[in-house]
């Protein structure tokens, strides 16, 4: 923090959320910085005083919702319903005015963006057992986290993460629209172009 660099922390236990937000708030306190977007990777257990003190740090959580698709029903049998229903809690997150990113901890679990978002839009596991529905966002809000947000927690928000003029042209070309269709649609749907750099790498 000193030397101002950003600090990425990786954090799944309320207990160690805490700690890192401890070390945070004191590295703040002692040396001031603007915009030091300091990170919380998984960010898992974020309770609502955590969320709280997350909103009001600054601090900014990368989480990992392709965990639900992955490990859903190991989560529900080892964790319980109730302490699930808290895991990666986006909905609450953005509802404190908290920018969260999405990302999929590859090779942990499944890179297919399709999964990841379907997860974050419906809360379901693989085989479909719900995992905190509360804390479900729009497919609009997960598609987001996972391009622009995840941009602007590297200071890449003006090179990429958004279709605009001057940015990496990096993307993919659905055959459906994600934001339009049921979630269940997702899983299903194909990639009919990828273009890396303005460049065509892949057509379907």
């Amino acid at each position: 923090h000193q030397d101002g660099e950003q600090i990425s922390t990786h954090a799944i236990g309320d207990r160690a959320i805490e700690m890192i937000l401890d070390a945070y708030q004191k590295a703040q306190e002692k040396l001031p910085r603007k915009d030091a977007r300091h990170r919380i990777e998984h960010c898992s257990f974020c309770f609502p005083d955590l969320i709280r003190r997350v909103a009001r740090q600054g601090v900014y959580p990368l989480l990992n919702p392709g965990f639900l698709w992955s490990f859903g029903e190991a989560h529900l049998r080892n964790y319980g319903p109730e302490r699930l229903a808290g895991e990666f809690p986006f909905r609450s997150l953005l509802d404190q005015g908290v920018m969260a990113a999405i990302g999929s901890d590859c090779p942990v679990t499944s890179p297919d963006p399709r999964k990841i978002l379907y997860a974050a839009i419906t809360r379901k596991s693989a085989k479909g057992l719900f995992c905190g529905e509360r804390e479900r966002v729009t497919a609009e809000e997960a598609l987001r986290a996972y391009t622009a947000s995840g941009a602007y927690f590297t200071f890449d928000e003006n090179k990429k993460g958004r279709l605009k003029a001057g940015l990496l042209a990096d993307f993919v070309v659905l055959d459906q629209d994600p934001c339009r269709e049921e979630p269940e649609a997702l899983l299903e749907m194909k990639v009919e172009r990828t273009v890396l750099g303005g460049r065509t790498v892949y057509e379907g």
